[in-house]
């Protein structure tokens, strides 16, 4: 009996010891070099960040200071993972320390921007320094002695001096010479101006050591052909030779390969991975290092997860509060920018963005992340899942999901931010193949849809809603500079439970608000969101985790045949009979039949008289037909399926305005609840709403625009009602159909409403834009520019399908 226990007992000692030496190999961490990189010129950096890349290739052996947060993780390092460091005083003692991990020099003229980029993807190839006559000569700055060759016994290898006469040609000669011997998996754009050219205004992103490592291919190249705005509306790019070149790049990787860096217009630089299938994961420093570092533990695993067999569905709004940079490494190295470290951290649920391939390439940072997190900490996938990219562009969307997926069940995130993912069969494509729990998605208005298999998408409404509070708040009295930290805290947190109650207003519970907010030096995000959530009060509003909320909305919708109903069943004025598609989705594992009807005093349904069928996961139209006895109430709408019967009151309108016998209102909205780049909302007794959206002084812009619809292809007729304070002889707006999201390439013809075009001043008038509308134009929005000549108000947009299905 005895022998057998010990026979049972001996692979689980065999385990525990195992277990042991593994903690105690990660503990074990080792020697490393710390040096401060403060004060060295740019090529002295270049230097230095090249030597890192190839020292780290062995371990992590060479760490650099370039920001104070760097402290904190030598500190981390140090203390749980059994690492020593030495500092190193300068720069001549650095490369002593590290001579023999060194073949010798790249030698390479400061004139021609291109040729340092060059010198440093050869160096990471051939294990060479890369450096200029007065780094070479020992006359730079930092360096002071008698030279590489004389002190070190360096020779140089490669001399590209004097080789090429402009900055496209030692990109070409790098492209025929060293792309093939580079990583097809990696490379890192610089992002610099330089003398020539404006390309970015964000470089030198430095942290290049990563792609040195890994033999990656290194340049400073524009990704865009056309010049356009970046950050601060200063002009970049418009470089069709450099945009050939970085095309040339792309081609030679494999997808999907990581493009560390960055690139401007970011946009354009985003477009352009994904049309090759690559993906952005932007920069910081001492990737080299800490990809080195490995965790204590085998798996990485959050400390709670909220599904939906614990979670329960309440009636109320939920709001989940989204702080993310997910695309980078900006905000994890840095602690999110002291947001980390807030003493509130922890009192309400707070959602981070992190990439996932933290869990492959960081495995040590997401681990102290996780452990350090807590019950209210929730990390999500941001910016488009494992890397950040544009799904409507990508050419094989299922190919990057796959990636996404393996690296989220690594790192056991769940949730999935898109950005650029506005087309429904691409998101349909990567729901299928990385199997998130939901999504949210950036881009209003607040909404919710619901894809295949009852997966949920929470479109933001709140995105980056700091700069808009600024924006509201500056200038009241008092004045805004003149506040005190928490004043200002508390002036936004107010601005914000304001807008919550606003979208909350328009919708019915269980609702679910996501509010995106940004994270760069916003350190105050904890107490915001603490102030925030103490204003809204518990009674009609749940700040939840968004595994909690996404886990609700599932709750809430899957199981059931969902109908949308257009804001209000709008029809002719001169016709007798109404048309309206309602669209209806089956969210079930099995086909039912489904049954509209819709009753009221004013209206008698002529059709449909039958049932239809939809089958599991499908979606599709149902017209109904009525006549109307008047111009204006309320119906009630019935959606009846198996033995549910569900009801809403929806309002009916006439429109005054040409709309074919044979035309079908599709969408209709409210401009209060579309996205407004100016104006304000105003209760109007006049409006079908009650409310409406008015321009207030200021710049012209887009008063409101969106809601980013997918339509089927077709004519279509979309119609505005306005009205204006002055029947002046200019133009009051311009109304067009824009293809709003990513990829979009189409535009309607723009009508331009002039004062004198309304009958009467202060009396809304309908006005029609029609349309043909193509799947390939992208996404539709429906924008009223405000010229800012007299003031209008916007009531509503009804859009009418005039032919196809």
């Amino acid at each position: 009996m005895m022998k057998n226990r010990l026979l049972f007992l001996i692979p689980q000692l065999i385990c525990c010891l195992a277990a042991v030496k593994y903690a105690e190999g990660a503990r074990a961490g080792g020697e490393a070099r710390v040096f401060r990189v403060e004060g060295l010129t740019r090529p002295e950096r270049v230097m230095v960040e090249t030597l890192q890349g190839i020292v780290n290739r062995k371990g992590p052996r060479l760490f650099l200071l370039t920001i104070e947060e760097d402290r904190k993780w030598q500190e981390i390092y140090q203390e749980k993972y059994g690492f020593s460091f030495t500092p190193v005083e300068n720069l001549a003692k650095l490369i002593e320390a590290f001579r023999d991990d060194i073949s010798g020099l790249v030698l390479y003229d400061l004139n021609l921007d291109a040729e340092q980029w060059v010198a440093v993807t050869l160096a990471g190839i051939e294990n060479l320094l890369p450096v200029t006559e007065s780094i070479l000569s020992g006359k730079s700055p930092g360096l002071r002695n008698n030279g590489l060759a004389e002190e070190y016994g360096f020779r140089v290898a490669q001399d590209l001096r004097d080789r090429w006469d402009d900055n496209i040609e030692p990109y070409n000669w790098a492209l025929k010479e060293l792309m093939p011997k580079c990583s097809r998996k990696v490379c890192h754009s610089i992002d610099a101006e330089y003398r020539d050219a404006k390309v970015g205004l964000c470089g030198p992103m430095w942290g290049f050591d990563y792609s040195v490592m890994k033999k990656g291919f290194v340049f400073n190249l524009s990704p865009a052909p056309k010049k356009g705005l970046s950050y601060g509306n200063v002009e970049v790019g418009g470089y069709p030779r450099q945009v050939a070149l970085y095309r040339e790049i792309l081609k030679n990787l494999d997808p999907p390969a990581q493009v560390n860096g960055y690139g401007e217009p970011e946009d354009v630089f985003c477009s352009l991975l994904s049309e090759y299938g690559h993906f952005s994961f932007h920069a910081f420093n001492n990737w080299s290092f800490h990809t080195g570092v490995k965790p204590l533990n085998k798996e990485l695993r959050q400390k709670l997860h909220f599904t939906v067999s614990n979670t329960k569905l309440q009636k109320k709004f939920y709001v989940s509060f989204l702080t993310s940079e997910g695309d980078t490494m900006k905000p994890v190295i840095p602690f999110a920018y002291g947001a980390w470290f807030s003493s509130v951290r922890g009192k309400v649920p707070v959602n981070w963005g992190i990439n996932p391939i933290m869990a492959e390439q960081f495995p040590a940072m997401l681990e102290y992340y996780y452990e350090n997190a807590s019950e209210n900490d929730y990390f999500f996938a941001g910016c488009s899942g494992a890397g950040y990219v544009y799904p409507n562009l990508l050419p094989d969307v299922t190919q990057f999901a796959k990636h996404t997926g393996r690296l989220m069940e690594l790192a056991d995130i769940s949730i999935v931010d898109i950005w650029g993912g506005d087309n429904p069969e691409k998101l349909e494509e990567y729901a299928a193949a990385a199997k998130p729990e939901g999504f949210t998605h950036l881009g209003g208005p607040a909404r919710i849809k619901m894809l295949k298999q009852g997966i949920p998408v929470i479109f933001h409404e709140l995105s980056y809603w700091q700069e808009n509070a600024k924006k509201d708040l500056t200038g009241k009295d008092p004045g805004w500079k003149d506040l005190s930290r928490d004043e200002k805290n508390r002036a936004m947190a107010g601005w914000l439970a304001e807008k919550i109650r606003g979208i909350a207003s328009r919708n019915e519970p269980p609702f679910f608000i996501t509010v995106y907010g940004d994270l760069h030096g916003f350190e105050e995000g904890p107490e915001i969101y603490k102030m925030t959530s103490d204003i809204l009060g518990v009674e009609k509003f749940k700040v939840a985790r968004l595994d909690e909320m996404i886990s609700a909305a599932r709750l809430a919708n899957t199981g059931k045949v969902l109908a949308a109903y257009p804001k209000c069943l709008f029809y002719s004025k001169g016709l007798r009979v109404a048309s309206w598609d309602i669209r209806v989705q089956n969210l079930q594992d099995k086909a039912e039949k489904v049954r509209i009807e819709v009753k009221s005093a004013g209206i008698e349904q002529i059709g449909p008289e039958k049932e239809f069928l939809f089958k599991p996961w499908d979606a599709g139209y149902v017209n109904i037909r009525a006549r109307l006895d008047s111009e204006k109430g309320e119906a009630q709408v019935v959606l009846s399926y198996g033995n549910r019967r569900e009801e809403k009151n929806v309002a009916f309108s006439a429109i005054d305005g040409d709309v074919p016998e044979s035309a079908a209102l599709r969408l209709s909205y409210s401009a209060v609840n579309l996205p407004h780049a100016g104006g304000g909302r105003i209760e109007d007794r006049e409006s079908i709403f009650g409310e409406a959206w008015s321009s207030r002084e200021g710049s012209p812009c887009h008063i409101i625009y969106g809601p980013y619809e997918s339509l089927p292809d077709g004519k279509y007729t979309a119609f505005f009602r306005l009205k204006t304070a002055e029947r002046i002889p200019e133009p009051v707006c311009v109304l067009d159909v824009f293809s709003g999201g990513t990829g979009g390439a189409h535009r309607s013809e723009e009508i331009y409403i002039k004062g004198i075009d309304f009958k009467k001043a202060g009396e809304y008038q309908w006005f029609r834009v029609p349309f043909e509308w193509s799947s390939r134009s992208g996404l539709a929005e429906f924008r009223v520019f405000w010229t800012g000549k007299a003031a209008i108000s916007v009531d509503c947009v009804a859009v009418f399908k005039t032919e196809g299905k």
